[in-house]
């Protein structure tokens, strides 16, 4: 049976000590940013480094390959097309909420959950 265990050199040590230090410092709300800035940053890092570029190589391919029968190329750009339409549909139908109580006095009456607009 081996004993050793595995140990980190020195210098990333004392990297991992300092990190610590850090995060202990932190408040809680600060942490909680701190980690939705983390996640934030790695759904960017996945969208732009793997499905990005194949969303775009189906696209180059449903371009070339006009011979697919229409319904595979429907099938295809349907899947592909789900997260464009969603967007498209949100910002076609969103209204934003007035933030000032000068754009609230224009907007439609019951529109702020706020009774200081009102």
């Amino acid at each position: 049976m081996n004993t050793r265990t595995a140990s980190l050199p020195p210098a990333l040590t004392s990297l991992r000590q300092q990190a610590a230090e850090y995060w202990r410092g932190r408040s809680a709300r600060e942490r909680q940013s701190l980690g939705l800035v983390a996640v934030v940053l790695a759904v960017l890092f996945v969208w732009v480094v793997f499905v990005q570029p194949a969303l775009t190589s189906v696209r180059a391919v449903l371009q070339k390959r006009s011979d697919l029968p229409i319904d595979l190329r429907q099938k295809v750009l349907q899947s592909t097309d789900e997260l464009e339409r969603t967007v498209r549909i949100r910002r076609a139908f969103s209204v934003e909420r007035p933030n000032t109580p000068a754009a609230a006095a224009l907007a439609p009456r019951g529109w702020s959950d706020s009774k200081a607009y009102r």
